[in-house]
């Protein structure tokens, strides 16, 4: 374990039993509280969730805390508390207050995660296209959304869509959802809009059944996915480390989002990230040439909106050759389980 990661340990345990933190925290407030002497068993401080997302364990817990100044555990190394059982301090309503709130607006979000927002779209003519091909074609036009669910008949039809998650200060709803209003498949142009009022509330009464099995079977593919996409071995590009798949694929997907009509020359940072992703190009040629142009850029391959891949520019920033990215990350998993069988 590195000293960053030591430091990130201890600050964040440190943190827990603070002042400002027992102030608004009334369960671990009640609990030191009752113990004579002042201790919090260690597997609560495992549970918390920071912890469990950076996956620190109790060993890491116990050689981080060593020469903490401010907490320190008991001899059988399973209680922690503030260093000399120092007094607790009074309860906050304030910050209770504000904690409720913060943990409400937490449950609604994890709900809103599970709304589906329902477009409709219609064609001004009959078309026999394949429900399948017409969501497929959606899907592909709308990268941040996740079509769970699509009913058509001859020339209208419903997508039920699950957005993106919100950022900070964003609501996940339907009057933030971005969506293409319009699109052509097979020569047929469709027209897309919210479904709103009686209509929504028709389409719901008929399909919301099968709209939430769609929805379940989405969420254990994701799940199943997730499992099959993390690396024994982190590997490190540009300045991050990965140990998932799907975030170095997730990382490709925006810098191509960027992309609406002209170019983007790629900043520093994305430059060696990419830089250090061709490493693992199946061509040879590639990856020679991407290790010593001097700029990358990302843009349109050829006359087709929805292809768009990267480039490798000379020193006045032109275009020199283009090449796809998307091989890269199946071969940076083959190489980790051929490192991890050896």
């Amino acid at each position: 374990m590195d000293e960053k990661t030591k430091n990130e340990i201890k600050g964040q345990i440190e943190y827990y039993l603070s002042d400002a933190n027992l102030e608004g925290d009334q369960f671990f407030h009640d609990i030191i509280s009752k113990d004579k002497d002042g201790y919090l068993e260690l597997e609560y401080i495992l549970q918390c969730n920071k912890v469990k997302k950076n996956k620190w364990t109790k060993d890491q817990i116990i050689e981080s805390l060593k020469e903490s100044e401010k907490v320190e555990l008991n001899d059988t190394k399973t209680k922690i508390r503030r260093k000399d059982n120092k007094v607790l301090p009074p309860l906050n309503e304030e910050k209770l207050l504000n904690r409720k709130r913060n943990r409400e607006n937490e449950q609604k979000s994890k709900s809103n995660k599970n709304t589906p927002i329902i477009l409709s779209f219609s064609s001004d003519k009959d078309t026999d296209i394949k429900t399948e091909d017409i969501e497929s074609k959606y899907s592909s036009i709308n990268p941040s959304l996740s079509v769970v669910y699509t009913k058509f008949n001859k020339n209208e039809g419903h997508f039920a869509v699950l957005p993106p998650e919100a950022g900070e200060n964003e609501k996940n709803d339907k009057e933030n959802i971005n969506f293409v209003k319009e699109f052509d498949i097979e020569g047929v142009k469709f027209n897309v809009k919210l479904c709103e009022g009686e209509d929504l509330d028709k389409f719901m009464k008929e399909n919301k059944s099968q709209i939430d099995m769609s929805i379940s079977k989405s969420k254990n593919k994701k799940k199943k996915k997730k499992a099959n996409t993390m690396l024994k071995e982190a590997v490190s590009l540009g300045d991050e480390e990965f140990d998932d798949l799907s975030k170095i694929k997730e990382k490709i997907r925006n810098m191509i989002n960027e992309v609406k009509d002209e170019m983007i020359v790629l900043d520093e940072a994305k430059t060696k990230f990419i830089k250090d992703l061709v490493k693992f190009h199946p061509d040879k040629k590639i990856r020679k040439k991407t290790e010593e142009i001097p700029f990358i850029g990302v843009g349109k391959l050829k006359e087709n909106e929805y292809k768009k891949g990267f480039f490798g520019l000379n020193d006045k920033k032109e275009k020199e050759y283009d090449f796809l990215v998307y091989k890269c990350p199946e071969r940076i998993m083959t190489e980790d389980r051929k490192k991890n069988k050896e």
